[in-house]
């Protein structure tokens, strides 16, 4: 597999062996997200489980070998949630629900995620839920002082506006209360 671009070839999604020893699988940024692939290593032939204009990360298999687990921001460039799919590829189960970002620990059993959830006005926080979808997540944490939660603190607006060469950019805006408007702005870019 070869990838190339002007720009960034990004890797970090894991690889490893499938159960049948004969095949492995990958993450790639082939079609400029980054996905799950399997290729066969006696016939080469690739096969890609997951596609899409979204990412996939920190996949792992089940413990019993029949399901992937991983985090993906499917929903929205700005929100990360967990998912559960076959092994073999196919419909994603999302399992997360809290609007916002979700990094998600299994249980060595896997009946239990442990997760630290934030969110744009929110620090993050250790919350609990049964590893199943529609499940309630349980707060467990709440490190934010007195004074952090007295004060009112803004939810931005999330929107999507085209830059020149056409591409979709994602972004926060906080607008000034109503009446005020001095034509200032702070912009904060990411560095990639």
């Amino acid at each position: 597999d070869r990838q190339r671009d002007e720009a960034w070839v990004g890797y970090g999604g894991g690889m490893g062996w499938m159960p049948d020893n004969r095949r492995f699988w990958y993450s790639s940024e082939k079609t400029g997200y980054r996905h799950l692939y399997l290729v066969d290593v006696e016939s080469g032939e690739k096969k890609q489980l997951t596609s899409g204009e979204f990412e996939v990360s920190s996949p792992f298999m089940s413990k019993s070998k029949k399901h992937w687990y991983f985090s993906s921001n499917e929903v929205h460039p700005g929100e990360e949630h967990f998912y559960r799919m076959p092994l073999e590829g196919g419909e994603r189960e999302q399992i997360t629900s809290m609007v916002g970002s979700n990094s998600v620990q299994l249980s060595p059993d896997e009946k239990t995620l442990a997760i630290t959830f934030s969110f744009a006005n929110r620090p993050p926080e250790l919350y609990l839920q049964e590893n199943k979808a529609g499940a309630e997540a349980v707060k467990i944490t709440d490190s934010r002082s007195d004074d952090f939660k007295a004060y009112n603190w803004r939810v931005p607006e999330f929107i999507t506006f085209e830059a020149e060469d056409g591409a979709q950019v994602h972004a926060r805006l906080y607008q000034p209360e109503s009446g005020v408007k001095n034509g200032a702005a702070v912009i904060f870019v990411h560095g990639a």
